[in-house]
């Protein structure tokens, strides 16, 4: 029965923590030893604890940490703290429906939960449920969490606002997670598109520029996405400008603005045509203007 499957599920879990330490013997050991001792003596507040400082502390993709909450999910009980646990391995293995799934009882029962609201809304935003995700995040940065997962919650935030067109919230928010934390590469890198998008390249040129310094990247391998995020903007603002020329084709702002948005990503006769439009529709002096401005640029 489920007792007999929940059994045999446990033993599995213990299995692959044993492997896992065989292969690589480290310092997480005493940590699963203690959640496995606390469980085993029923105490699972103390597991759920042990639990996530050995998640703090184990390098994605989690193995042993994700093989420690499948044994303790089981007995988790009427405990809290061990469900939440669990749901934060859930979440930084992107089982994000497991993770909903042991968070919003939580978050119905107790609101002002900081750890289960931040896990619920990084779950849910990596469902793309954003509207939803967004409530529990924001609870979750005015209940002041702090240190890396300020910088997560702020970096998923930024996502979900730019998701629904909110350019100016998404770089706001990505731009705190960057100065909580600014040696944080993924958060400097989600800037940087954020503000290419925008047609801000020399703040995103900066911001990757120091996320490659970090990273220890090399000069081609900065160059090559210096190239994609050029290129991802300038696409951006290509199709931008199309769409309001659909909408109206006398728009000579459009026209000078896809001009140079083509010229930009290095097509030049696509621009030069679009240039010529623009004079013939009598707006010569504007694309004499912006003629001259390519020039210089290019």
């Amino acid at each position: 029965g489920e007792k007999f499957d929940a059994i045999l599920s446990e033993c599995g879990a213990e299995r692959v923590i044993e492997e896992v330490v065989k292969r690589d013997p480290q310092s997480l050991e005493p940590l699963r030893q203690a959640a496995e001792g606390k469980a085993g003596a029923g105490d699972m507040d103390g597991a759920g604890v042990v639990l996530a400082q050995l998640l703090e502390k184990e390098s994605p993709p989690y193995t042993l940490a994700l093989a420690l909450a499948e044994s303790i999910l089981p007995r988790c009980g009427a405990s809290v703290r061990a469900r939440v646990a669990c749901a934060q391995v859930f979440a930084a293995v992107h089982r994000s429906f497991d993770a909903v799934r042991l968070t919003a009882p939580v978050v119905r029962h107790q609101p002002k939960d900081l750890t289960a609201r931040r896990v619920l809304g990084l779950a849910l935003a990596a469902l793309g449920a954003g509207p939803q995700a967004e409530e529990h995040l924001r609870a979750a940065i005015q209940g002041g969490v702090q240190g890396s997962e300020r910088v997560e919650v702020f970096r998923a935030l930024g996502e979900i606002y730019l998701a629904r067109g909110d350019a100016a919230l998404g770089i706001k928010a990505l731009t705190h997670a960057r100065d909580a934390a600014p040696d944080d590469v993924s958060s400097r890198r989600a800037l940087a598109r954020a503000l290419a998008a925008e047609g801000d390249l020399s703040g995103a040129i900066d911001e990757l520029t120091k996320a490659h310094a970090q990273a220890g990247s090399d000069d081609s391998t900065l160059e090559d996405e210096l190239d994609r995020l050029a290129a991802r903007a300038f696409t951006k603002r290509v199709k931008e400008a199309e769409a309001r020329l659909l909408a109206d084709e006398a728009d000579a702002g459009a026209r000078l603005e896809l001009a140079a948005a083509l010229a930009q990503r290095g097509d030049l006769l696509d621009a030069v045509r679009e240039l010529e439009r623009a004079a013939e529709a009598g707006h010569t002096t504007g694309a004499l203007d912006t003629a001259e401005e390519l020039a210089e640029e290019h």
